[in-house]
């Protein structure tokens, strides 16, 4: 990976550009780094962390255009970082990040608010592509629920 990516969201609270960024929380440094470097391809920088207390914290003192968060965390899950992003100023969209593809989780995240559903470990293209309706404000359901309905 050409571009460095912060190894925790602390390493950037308080940018001074105050321009946006994206989230990603997983408790696995490697999946974390991953998805981070993918969402850095497309010209937004990433921050890691790997908690729902540091994601909430992230979300206090960051301006964040999304976040990519895993289902479960070591001290909880993907809906207390979901509640914590819709009380932030900037209400960024939550994709939930899942080691499983069911569709009964993936109906439930969305459920619950979420913006989409990814089964890790994500391709690039299906980031990208998840990415730029999140980044675009498609609030379009995606086809496969279309297609459920």
């Amino acid at each position: 990976m050409d571009q460095d990516v912060p190894e925790d969201a602390s390493e950037t609270c308080g940018n001074p550009a105050n321009s946006s960024v994206a989230l990603v929380i997983s408790a696995d440094p490697a999946c974390c780094k991953s998805i981070a470097g993918i969402i850095s391809e497309c010209g937004l920088p990433a921050v890691c962390c790997q908690t729902v207390r540091e994601g909430q914290s992230a979300l206090q003192c960051q301006n964040l255009a999304v976040v990519f968060c895993s289902d479960a965390l070591p001290d909880g899950d993907f809906r207390a970082v979901l509640a914590a992003a819709k009380r932030s100023l900037a209400s960024p969209p939550l994709i939930v990040l899942s080691r499983v593809a069911e569709w009964d989780a993936y109906l439930a995240a969305l459920g619950a608010g979420a913006f989409d559903y990814i089964a890790c470990p994500p391709t690039r293209a299906e980031t990208h592509r998840i990415l730029g309706c999140a980044l675009n404000g498609s609030t379009e359901l995606p086809l496969a629920v279309r297609v459920a309905c």
